[in-house]
């Protein structure tokens, strides 16, 4: 019961907030311009209470998620008395203001909460600023072809002294396939190498980097323990390490993979966890159990990389969030293309449910982690609204676009043409993701010898 309220309360906050931004940014345009504005409501639906102030009914609505505003004369269908305060009969520049406003509410609020995450709890993994030492190599890889060893302290990477491991991982977006000159330590004595590292692409993003095939000595610790499972029984605390599973350490990022599939794979068999708490390292034995939602085996906690809180005062958090936001911006535009060239299936589209399961997981987790998301959700959400499609505020603002470049307006039967087509493609879009979302996540949907789902951090 407790879980579903989180989910209900967190799934209606987030959209419930970043709806109504979205329609305050047409309202306050319209407002601006002079435009009569009919209804701003706070929610879809029944009128539940309000008051009328300046020719608006401003009203709360039975359903909570979202909001509308509606403004007279808005719609070709409207019946139009060729007032001047009328939406159609605005000049063009003005409406187009009018359309665009919504999603750049949308974009500004994206950079304001990610800004607020990244100012006051920016948490960011321990190892990026330590020393640039090779814990692994992967074999065939750039690094095992130049000659690094694990082991080997790079003292300079491409003329920048004493680099740590943050500098690798900037390297690696902005340094792309290009050689690298670096200069290694090794038994005490030091030489030069070049590696040329591998363009790779990010399965979960599309995103193209350059990797060196190194990484870092990791430590796994335990993160979101949930009460009654398996772990926390056995006596597992949050902030414990794992050193090991079975005979296999855990020291490295591939290790995560191993660590999700053997605990998923296990259901009803004893593994046993070397811990280390504090300056003690011992032994546990745990039996994952069946969690049927999922249909994979759980421990009951989340395994995470030791991160610190970073203070990067408000102009550093500012500058962090418009880069991320830019560079999701960009993936999301790539996989757009990918998905109209057909090289993306549209099966990896997320609808409703999906976005109901992963907010109602981030609100579980932390506080900082639904922010995030949310942020994510508000640029998707700015993003959307500004692609052509008809009913859309991207559709009214592309038809703004040709008939100013055409100097007239469209036929109204034209405009009632676009808006059916736009509304059929919506719909059917619509039940094309819910159905996906419905294959995904609904265990009754899914098969009984079901493998493990590939995700980036799976809660256990």
């Amino acid at each position: 019961m407790y879980n579903a309220l989180v989910y209900i309360l967190s799934f209606v906050f987030v959209l419930g907030v970043l709806i109504f931004v979205h329609e305050l940014g047409h309202f306050l345009a319209a407002k601006y311009f002079k435009v009569r504005v009919l209804t701003f409501s706070l929610g879809f639906g029944k009128r539940l209470v309000g008051f009328q102030r300046g020719g608006t009914d401003y009203r709360i609505s039975v359903l909570p998620v979202g909001g509308y505003v509606r403004m007279a004369g808005e719609y070709p269908t409207d019946e139009s008395v060729g007032a001047p305060d009328e939406f159609l009969n605005k000049p063009r520049w003005q409406r187009l203001i009018v359309g665009v406003a919504g999603a750049a509410m949308n974009l500004i609020t994206a950079v304001f909460i990610l800004s607020a995450v990244f100012r006051f709890n920016y948490m960011e993994p321990v190892y990026l600023r330590q020393p640039l030492v090779v814990g692994t190599v992967t074999a065939n890889s750039a690094a095992s072809e130049a000659g690094l060893e694990a082991g080997d302290r790079i003292t300079e990477l491409n003329a920048k002294g004493n680099p740590n491991w943050h500098d690798l991982e900037m390297l690696s977006i902005t340094n792309l396939g290009a050689p690298v000159a670096v200069t290694v330590e090794r038994n005490g004595r030091q030489f030069g190498l070049t590696v040329t590292p591998r363009l790779v692409t990010l399965p979960e993003t599309g995103e193209r980097i350059s990797d060196f095939g190194i990484q870092p000595t990791l430590a796994v610790q335990v993160r979101n323990l949930v009460p009654g499972f398996p772990a926390a029984n056995a006596g597992v605390q949050d902030g414990d390490l794992i050193l090991k599973i079975g005979d296999h350490p855990i020291t490295k990022t591939d290790d995560f993979s191993y660590l999700n599939d053997t605990i998923h794979k296990s259901v009803g068999k004893p593994l046993l966890f070397v811990l280390k708490r504090g300056n003690d390292i011992f032994t546990m034995e745990i039996t994952p159990v069946l969690d049927p939602a999922l249909g994979y085996g759980r421990i009951g906690f989340r395994p995470d990389i030791p991160t610190e809180k970073m203070n990067l005062g408000v102009l550093g958090s500012v500058r962090r969030s418009v880069g991320e936001n830019v560079r999701i911006a960009g993936l999301t535009f790539k996989v757009l293309g990918q998905l109209v060239t057909g090289k993306t299936s549209p099966k990896t589209l997320v609808g409703p449910i999906g976005i109901f399961k992963v907010t109602g997981e981030a609100a579980k987790t932390s506080a900082s982690d639904l922010f995030h998301w949310m942020s994510f959700i508000s640029l998707q959400l700015g993003i959307f609204n500004l692609l052509p499609i008809p009913v859309l505020d991207g559709g009214m603002i592309f038809v703004l676009l040709i008939e100013s470049a055409i100097r007239r307006d469209l036929s109204r039967i034209a405009k009632e043409r676009l808006i059916q087509v736009g509304f059929v493609f919506l719909m059917l879009l619509m039940v094309y993701v819910i159905y996906n979302d419905a294959m995904r996540y609904t265990p009754w949907v899914k098969s009984s010898g079901s493998t493990t789902p590939q995700t980036a951090a799976p809660a256990k």
